[in-house]
């Protein structure tokens, strides 16, 4: 996906066709949901929200499995992708949280990616590196290159 976006000098926000504030976007499956996105305020620019203030709820079953917060976001409303952008931070149900700058996701193969570096903090444990994929509950965790840890045990669960 490829979206550009020309903001005018004075950083206005370019027209959209409708702006929805507090909302929340859901995917469900056979009755149950599979994520869910909360949002400040979406722009709706046809095919693609941009999204300010974005969270969003991974689920396995009935439970969260884990969490996205981020300072902004895009998602493509036909393939429900999404990149978070700026301060994002991932939060498992096990406390595992991992750091970055952009985290895409993609639907249609359940994996959360990025080519940023990433930091992965398990208790005293740190895992960092550039270039990332995972599933959303960071169970099975592939880090590209420059990978670097600190601590006395492995991360895992």
């Amino acid at each position: 996906m490829i979206l550009l976006l020309f903001f005018a000098p004075d950083d206005s926000i370019p027209p959209f066709e409708q702006m929805l504030v507090e909302s929340y976007i859901l995917s469900t499956h056979e009755g149950h949901y599979r994520w869910k996105m909360q949002a400040d305020t979406i722009y709706d620019y046809g095919r693609t929200y941009m999204v300010y203030g974005l969270r969003l709820w991974f689920y396995e079953g009935d439970r969260v499995s884990s969490t996205i917060v981020a300072d902004s976001g895009l998602m493509d409303k036909n393939t429900r992708n999404m990149r978070a952008m700026g301060k994002v931070l991932v939060t498992t149900y096990d406390s595992i949280r991992l750091s970055t700058g952009v985290l895409i996701w993609d639907d249609r193969r359940e994996r959360i990616f990025t080519d940023d570096t990433v930091e992965i903090v398990q208790g005293d444990r740190i895992l960092r590196g550039i270039g990332f994929e995972s599933d959303p509950s960071l169970e099975h965790i592939i880090i590209r290159r420059q990978v670097y840890g600190e601590g006395r045990e492995r991360i895992s669960r």
